[in-house]
């Protein structure tokens, strides 16, 4: 018999979520199968909340659910095994399996590739355990059993990697995990080895940068610039150095008595790689400027107008009559690695203040 308490319960919820008379009746039937005639009356209910929240409320989308469930089931056996549970599997069980097959698209000989792998290090398999796993591998596209073997063979060559960098760069983290998920998988993933990963944390580390998250921007801003190799890295740095040598040269001879800016770079980069500038007409255009307001602009507006006009050379220069240009120019991006060629870097140590502008020149590269 139902009880008073029973039956207000079950009217409350047809009136409170709108579930058909005989829905109710149907997914009581599947909770006593699932759970025995003794099944309570608050799973009864619990199960009937869940699936009005997804809008199974109508006897024909509750035939529907029980199918799905049913047809989970028989993939759960061998899962059900691997946990040592030897009962049938339950609601919970099945919805889960549902997730991880129709919402991940994982398959079911992944699943259960995944299940044993787990086996392996010795602990006891749970669902829960197993859906953590499922998860991360969903959430990093490894969704293949080649994928994902490929992602287990490496973890422990990660472990190490993790190990090096988290030390070079001055943190600590209790669990690495999070940091192989989180950084090191996706940096050997788009190209870099150990040896980069450690010059980048190094770098970092002397510049006082120490933490992932500002590496890990470093590193996507570098590879913007196509930058994953060491060598790569080693150029570029290379050319930064020059070039900040080379802005600052041109700096003290304006009498501005200030750092380099990622403004400054995009001017020299633009006079001397997109305009073809040569060092004796830039000379030139910063003689002309001294004691000019705004000297970097006025050198700007000077080789603009002289590009415009096809002057190549200091001669050319001379003979224009320009005092100042009236053109506007259009800045380039700094020269990448690539173009700029600097390979005497290689293997160089650089001091505090050099790196500092190595980090500076990639300010204004957005990720």
């Amino acid at each position: 018999m139902i009880t008073a308490t029973e039956y207000t319960e079950y009217y409350t919820l047809m009136e409170v979520f709108h579930i058909e008379p005989m829905a109710l009746i149907m997914i009581m039937d599947y909770c006593t199968r699932q759970k025995g005639k003794n099944v309570g009356y608050a799973y009864i209910k619990t199960v009937a909340r869940n699936w009005a929240s997804e809008g199974i409320t109508t006897s024909l989308l509750v035939d529907e659910k029980v199918k799905e469930l049913d047809q989970a089931s028989s993939g759960l056996s061998e899962l059900l095994k691997l946990c040592g549970i030897k009962r049938l599997a339950g609601i919970e069980e099945q919805e889960r399996f549902i997730r991880w097959t129709r919402v991940f698209g994982f398959s079911q000989d992944t699943i259960s590739f995944v299940a044993k792998s787990l086996t392996k290090k010795g602990a006891r398999l749970s669902f829960e355990k197993l859906d953590a796993e499922l998860t991360r591998f969903y959430e990093t596209q490894k969704m293949s059993i080649k994928e994902i073997e490929d992602y287990l063979q490496n973890k422990e060559n990660m472990l190490e990697v993790a190990k090096k960098v988290c030390r070079t760069i001055g943190v600590y983290y209790e669990n690495l995990e999070i940091v192989i998920e989180t950084y090191i998988s996706k940096w050997l993933e788009l190209g870099h080895t150990e040896d980069s990963l450690l010059k980048l944390a190094n770098y970092c580390f002397q510049t006082n940068v120490r933490t992932l998250q500002a590496l890990d921007a470093f590193i996507l801003k570098l590879y913007k610039l196509g930058i994953i190799t060491s060598e790569a890295i080693d150029e570029y740095t290379a050319d930064v150095v020059k070039q900040t040598a080379e802005i600052k040269a041109i700096l003290d001879k304006l009498g501005l008595s200030r750092n380099v800016t990622a403004r400054d770079r995009d001017f020299v980069s633009t006079w001397k790689y997109t305009w073809n500038t040569s060092d004796e007409v830039l000379d030139y255009a910063v003689s002309k400027a001294v004691d000019k307001s705004s000297p970097m602009q006025y050198i700007n507006k000077l080789l603009a107008t002289w590009h415009n006009e096809g002057v190549k050379t200091l001669d050319e220069a001379k003979a224009s009559g320009y005092d100042s240009g009236k053109a506007g120019a259009t800045k380039s991006k700094p020269q990448s690695a690539s173009k700029a060629g600097a390979k005497n870097g290689a293997g160089r140590a650089y001091d505090k203040s050099e790196l500092e502008q190595l980090f500076k020149s990639l300010d204004e590269i957005t990720i």
